[in-house]
């Protein structure tokens, strides 16, 4: 596209002043120089462009000293032994979305301007429709900077975490197999909530509370359930005996009383 551009350009024109003079080779729109505003100026000490006259801003030169000066500079392929850049930026035929090195960053953008995501020392941070919603990178416990890991920081402004799959060939959507959602978003409460089934494979559950439990599709009894403690035997074939009560909730005893 580059080449076809500046083809079109150069074999457009029709107009234009050749000037030689004894130091210089100027090419301009008007045939004095103090009069032209375009001019190509090339001498000993290089070749450039200015669109203010001759003696304006050349912000498309090659000069002597090894330096090719350009707003925008297109090739098919650029080979060096080093490249040293305060910003770069490019794009994918132009018209595609782009990445930019800037600040230490390397950052994409979208075609509206948007920035999708970038990358710098502490992870990968990732934006949806102009807002940050996290990152995953490195980072260090905040009580003992001792302990470092890696981490998926969820920002205040991103509703939610999840982690889903595709359940078939073509499905025009994923299906969530386990998302952390922020309370009366995704879902009312604010906590982990389950896509699929849970194994465990055997492994132990520590400190936890249940609330909500069912077996086999029956609700787990919540209440108290009498039951007898100690049975006297009274002589002449009579007994007594004392009552208890188990208290039950969720299906699990938490504690009895007499």
């Amino acid at each position: 596209m580059a080449i076809e551009n500046a083809t079109a350009l150069i074999t457009a024109a029709t107009t234009g002043h050749v000037v030689t003079r004894p130091e210089e080779i100027l090419i301009m729109d008007t045939a004095d120089k103090d009069t032209a505003k375009k001019v190509w100026r090339w001498n000993l000490n290089g070749l450039g462009y200015s669109s203010t006259g001759y003696n304006g801003t050349f912000g498309t030169a090659i000069t002597m000293d090894g330096k090719i000066v350009g707003k925008y500079i297109a090739a098919r392929s650029i080979y060096a032994d080093s490249f040293i850049a305060g910003e770069l930026q490019t794009a994918w035929n132009g018209i595609t979305d782009y990445i930019q090195l800037k600040n230490g960053e390397l950052q994409v953008f979208n075609t509206s301007d948007q920035l999708v995501s970038k990358f710098n020392y502490n992870g990968e941070h990732f934006y949806r429709d102009g807002t940050y919603v996290g990152k995953i990178g490195t980072n260090k416990w905040s009580s003992n900077a001792a302990h470092k890991g890696l981490v998926f920081d969820l920002e205040y402004t991103g509703k939610y975490m999840a982690w889903c799959y595709q359940k078939t060939s073509g499905a025009s959507s994923y299906t969530t197999m386990l998302c952390f959602s922020q309370g009366n978003s995704i879902y009312t409460e604010q906590g982990l909530h389950l896509g699929c089934d849970f194994y465990g494979e055997w492994n132990t559950l520590y400190n936890i509370k249940l609330s909500g439990v069912s077996s086999g599709g029956y609700s787990a009894f919540t209440g108290t359930i009498p039951i007898i403690m100690n049975i006297t035997d009274k002589g002449n074939g009579a007994i007594s005996w004392t009552y208890s009560k188990l208290q039950v909730k969720n299906g699990i005893i938490v504690g009895y009383w007499n």
